[in-house]
């Protein structure tokens, strides 16, 4: 191997290097309601990489996640603590019609509870005004979530590639985890009393 391009490779390695300290360095926390008092205008203003810290509360809202985020709940009000058993960040979409959380490409969701998700009222019937509601999705993962109450499935995916694991996904009118031309890892997840089982595959 020539020194010009010995020189070279050892020049490409440190650019790379730098570039992901930098993509580190950038990425930053955004803190609710400290700084942003609802959650779906911290996850407008957050970029990829960027993490969410939701205080404990009740969030009457419906949250349309964003790619590459991570939404974590569970904090206590200082931000110094977190423990998603204790303090339970709810995520409340029962004010509105359809899913409570809208989940993006390569975003977390993270020790929340989920609940009020409800069909739209064109289809009163679907399953797919859950808790949760994946569509089209590439790696979107759901872990340390109390998913409940909500008058569809729990989840549901369609079209997707997801990662569901250490939830409790408990008393949903439909399906627990309800999949259509999905791909699901469901790891270490206690599912129980949701109306058409826990896992429901509709195709």
């Amino acid at each position: 191997m020539s020194v010009r391009l010995t020189r070279y490779l050892l020049i490409a390695g440190v650019f790379a290097c730098f570039s992901c300290f930098a993509m580190e360095a950038m990425a930053a926390i955004l803190l609710v309601p400290r700084q942003h008092p609802t959650i779906q205008e911290a996850v407008t203003q957050a970029k990829p990489g960027d993490t969410i810290r939701v205080a404990a509360g009740h969030y009457s809202e419906t949250v349309t996640m964003s790619k590459g985020i991570i939404l974590e709940g569970g904090w206590n009000q200082f931000f110094t603590t977190r423990d998603f058993s204790r303090n339970a960040s709810i995520i409340d979409g029962s004010k509105g019609m359809g899913p409570t959380v809208y989940g993006a490409d390569e975003a977390v969701l993270d020790g929340f509870t989920v609940k009020g998700g409800s069909p739209p009222m064109i289809m009163p019937d679907a399953p797919v005004g859950p808790g949760i509601y994946c569509y089209g999705l590439t790696d979107f993962t759901i872990r340390n979530n109390f998913i409940t109450e909500n008058n569809a499935a729990g989840i549901y995916a369609g079209f997707s590639i997801i990662l569901v694991a250490n939830n409790v996904i408990s008393a949903n009118k439909r399906g627990g985890v309800y999949l259509e031309f999905s791909a699901a890892r469901i790891i270490d997840n206690r599912i129980s009393y949701n109306g058409l089982g826990g896992v429901y595959a509709g195709i």
